[in-house]
């Protein structure tokens, strides 16, 4: 299941004795909602990004099949050649730089690299929310791991402290009963005399 911004935003956690403080476990939850929405934002661009690139794509594409005049592949030059009577010239001509046929492959190339990119920055979206969601979820079982143990070590000394009072309640006890015996066996005394 996909988290959202609203989902986390409407989590309502159960209270317990010993739970979190509410107003920083809430803060926490604004500061992922607050970067899913921005990395939100940013796919957003980038889709918008790749869907103009996408269309200037598709159009470049349109236009060279078409062939239209001025678009796709130019005409070659027509140059004229010197008359074999006339003398060579002194310098040579710099050579003609080759024509560009490959605006259509270029074009398919950029779209192919946006589309890259956005795969890679929605993947990399996705993977930070993943590392913020785990971190978040790691911090929560931290200190739950801490808050069972601390609950765990006193319950043992509340245990170990009723075990102390019944063992003081029984030697009291014993100490009560051994000097009652103690004023029974006077108080025999005093009556045969």
């Amino acid at each position: 299941m996909a988290i959202t911004v609203q989902m986390i935003e409407n989590k309502e956690f159960t209270t317990a004795p010993m739970g979190y403080k509410r107003k920083e476990v809430d803060m926490f939850l604004d500061e992922i909602c607050d970067e899913m929405d921005r990395l939100n934002d940013e796919i957003q661009s980038l889709q918008l990004k790749l869907s103009q690139a996408n269309q200037q794509g598709m159009q470049a594409r349109g236009q060279n099949a078409a062939g239209r005049p001025g678009v796709g592949v130019p005409a070659p030059l027509q140059v004229e050649q010197p008359a074999e009577e006339e003398a060579p010239p002194a310098a040579e001509p710099e050579p003609r730089k080759p024509l560009r046929t490959d605006l259509g492959a270029e074009a398919a190339a950029v779209l192919q690299a946006a589309q890259r990119v956005y795969k890679e920055t929605v993947n990399d979206a996705k993977d930070e929310a993943k590392r913020i969601v785990d971190e978040a979820q790691q911090k929560v079982d931290d200190q739950l791991k801490l808050q069972q143990k601390e609950r765990e070590e006193m319950e043992e000394a509340l245990r170990a402290l009723r075990e102390s009072a019944q063992e003081y309640k029984k030697k009291l006890q014993n100490l009560l009963n051994s000097q009652q015996k103690l004023l029974d066996d006077a108080a025999g005394l005093f009556e045969e005399t």
